[in-house]
């Protein structure tokens, strides 16, 4: 749990508050099973818990089996498979992934919104004087997250993804919307969030 929280800060994607994470990490990042694990789960599945990232290996009584169990080999497919419940398939759904850049801006800056916005996140950048913002949470704040216009939206469980809802968008509708996006940030916060995306 405590590598998957650390990766999330620096990948920018969230577990669910509903998600439990069990299990031992190797060296070479493999994920083995622990003891006891059926009474852990019973107790997490008590406490509310609704999924659970555990060993692929590890065996499961029968009890669980309303609870959503994720089997992991390794970090990167708990990583994977906790990111795609957050994010669309972009074979269903057509989206580039994350379309937005956390934003980097000056500490004073950081210091200013977060005495407005004492839950707002914020990380460390690799300059000191710089704090890292979460795009998707500026985004939220603008009442954006879920919200559609024409063929193109916001993700409604992750505001950094721009989503082709009807599947029949163009590319100037995407960047439109886009730029209708920046602005907004721009306006509410006085920030300006960059594209991830590559736009040819």
């Amino acid at each position: 749990a405590i590598v998957l929280s650390l990766a999330s800060c620096l990948k920018d994607f969230v577990i669910g508050a509903d998600t439990v994470i069990i299990g031992e990490v190797g060296l070479s990042g493999e994920i083995r099973s622990v003891s006891n694990l059926d009474i852990r789960l019973l107790e997490a599945k008590r406490l509310g818990f609704t999924k659970a990232v555990i060993p692929a290996k590890s065996k499961i009584s029968e009890k669980l089996n309303d609870m959503e169990i994720i089997r992991v080999r390794n970090i990167r497919e708990a990583i994977c498979s906790i990111r795609r419940t957050k994010l669309p398939d972009p074979a269903i759904t057509g989206n580039a992934g994350s379309f937005f850049k956390n934003p980097i801006v000056e500490r004073a800056v950081a210091e200013a919104l977060l005495a407005e916005y004492p839950d707002m996140p914020h990380y460390p950048a690799a300059d000191p004087e710089k704090v890292k913002l979460a795009a998707g949470w500026l985004i939220d704040k603008c009442g954006l997250k879920g919200y559609t216009e024409g063929n193109v939206g916001v993700h409604a469980r992750q505001a950094l993804v721009l989503i082709n809802t009807t599947g029949e968008a163009s590319g100037s509708e995407v960047i439109t919307f886009a730029q209708m996006v920046q602005q907004r940030v721009a306006e509410k916060f006085g920030i300006a969030i960059d594209t991830e995306v590559n736009i040819l």
